[in-house]
């Protein structure tokens, strides 16, 4: 308990879904949650539920594919604390039916890519300028950046969220500022809510059937917040960590990832010298972990 005490957290699309179930987990832990998303009643609703069990929050509605609400975000939560110490950039939109490459609309490119990475690197400008040694990003990207596996304009944005999660996990390593991302596979969340594949494009889901056990379990909010925690909190104080790798674990165990597979982050490594990869999921024993993991406990705990 109280891994993030006196801490100052920014959780973007904190309204439902894994952003409030960050939201909850972050203020239980002891941070000040700085909530925000388009839907200010939505907002309101999980702020009451965090502050009734004790929890200290902050709302502001933002639309962050908006040019200046970022920017306006941050200095707000900078003038009413003087710090930021962690953003999750959890806020994404999806089009609907998993449309190919070859079928995508216009519509959809420019309502996408304006959230999902116009808004996320927008909010990391704002807030990288307010941050100091010790502060840590957390990106929350996807396996469809990784694999392909989604519609064409998702996986176009969060391919480019993991590449600059690697870039900021560069551009800050002098001065202390963590970035990382978690590439989640299928999460049970509101967004997705109610989907059947009779509303997904046939030939997108027959391409993706061949490379995925699409009938793996999937995760629940609560699994991508535990991960949120540890990459926020100090427990995790290498500077250069970029996205997560998967190893196969035979733990029937919702990983937030396809397939199965725990996600694992890789610290960046001197020239010559091979990557230090450590597991991101506390206490999750399996014989296939490598030997430099070191489980620590694990808490219970978008618009996602």
């Amino acid at each position: 308990m109280n891994r993030l005490e006196g801490k100052v957290a920014v959780v973007t699309g904190a309204n439902s879904g894994v952003g409030a179930a960050i939201a909850k987990l972050f203020a239980a832990e002891g941070a000040t949650v700085v909530m925000t998303a388009r839907r200010e009643a939505a907002l309101e609703e999980v702020s009451a539920q965090i502050e009734e069990a004790g929890g200290k929050t902050f709302v502001m509605a933002t639309d962050i594919s908006k040019p200046d609400d970022p920017e306006r975000l941050m200095a707000a939560v900078e003038e009413k604390y003087g710090k930021i110490d962690v953003l999750v950039n959890n806020a994404g939109i999806l089009e609907s039916g998993l449309k190919p490459v070859d079928r995508f609309t216009d519509e959809d490119l420019d309502r996408i890519i304006d959230t999902n990475q116009k808004g996320t690197m927008r909010c990391m400008r704002a807030a990288t300028k307010r941050m100091k040694a010790g502060a840590s990003i957390v990106n929350i990207a996807s396996v469809a950046g990784e694999k392909g596996c989604g519609g064409a304009v998702y996986v176009s944005t969060k391919a480019a969220v993991i590449g600059v999660t690697k870039h900021t996990a560069l551009r800050f390593q002098a001065e202390g500022i963590r970035c990382n991302a978690i590439c989640p596979g299928t999460i049970v969340t509101p967004m997705v809510a109610g989907t059947t594949a009779a509303d997904m494009d046939a030939d997108m889901m027959g391409a993706m059937a061949t490379h995925s056990n699409l009938r793996t379990q999937p995760c629940m909010p609560e699994d991508v917040a535990n991960i949120a925690l540890f990459l926020a909190s100090d427990a995790r104080q290498c500077a250069g960590s970029p996205a997560f790798r998967r190893r196969q674990s035979r733990m029937p165990y919702p990983v937030p990832q396809q397939c199965g597979r725990p996600p694992f982050a890789e610290q960046a490594a001197a020239p010559g010298q091979e990557p230090v990869v450590r597991s991101a999921l506390p206490a999750l024993p399996s014989p296939d972990l490598l030997p430099a993991h070191r489980p620590a406990g694990r808490s219970s705990g978008q618009d996602r």
